[in-house]
């Protein structure tokens, strides 16, 4: 597993959702857990396919995903972590730069997991609402204060276009080999939402 294939998985992962469901997940909590399982589950329907005595695990040692060789090697490690578009908006501005920050983090304590040859990758989830949260659903969707606190002072492309240049750039900053990638999720409670998506090398 790499860089590319990754992505491609993550790129067509929306077709194994329900109409709107990944929108109502997405909403409702972090979009890492459910595209992570169903991620999973993809990846280890290719690999028994593919009959190359390999099986992808979830949680293997509090590791997200872990395609393992043989049951104990691990192949490839996978960190993923998740956060809003708003996140990086100056409204928030206390939350600028902390989830790739943590993913780094997360991804460097694993490698003492893997072995010399285990490659190790990460992904950074980000949440994107075309539009504030209703005052009905408060306490329904998840971080609607922050959402709508930067609503207040940005349009919905001001919000898209400063959470990935922020990304991009932190990740320029650290030389990380990234890709990156949108997952459409739909519509829920007349809110359509994305997953922008970034998947990293260490």
């Amino acid at each position: 597993m790499n860089l590319l294939l990754l992505k491609q998985e993550l790129s067509q992962l929306h077709h194994n959702f329900g109409e709107s469901e990944l929108a109502y997940l997405a909403l409702t909590s972090k979009a890492d857990i459910p595209i992570r399982d169903r991620l999973a589950f993809q990846l280890q329907k290719r690999l028994s396919a593919d009959r190359q005595n390999l099986l992808c695990a979830r949680d293997w040692r509090d590791i997200d995903i872990s395609i393992m060789k043989d049951f104990t090697n691990p192949s490839t490690l996978i960190i993923c972590k998740s956060g809003y578009t708003v996140d990086e908006s100056a409204a928030n501005a206390s939350m600028q730069g902390f989830y790739p920050r943590k993913l780094l983090s997360d991804m460097q304590k694993a490698k003492e997991l893997g072995q010399s040859n285990t490659n190790l990758l990460g992904v950074l989830f980000y949440t994107h609402l075309n539009k504030p949260v209703d005052t009905k659903l408060k306490y329904i969707v998840k971080y609607d204060n922050a959402i709508n606190r930067a609503f207040a002072v940005e349009k919905e492309q001001q919000i898209a276009s400063q959470a990935v240049a922020s990304v991009t750039n932190f990740w320029a900053n650290h030389k990380i080999q990234n890709e990156s990638g949108i997952i459409p999720a739909g519509v829920c409670w007349d809110i359509r939402v994305d997953i922008h998506f970034w998947v990293v090398s260490l």
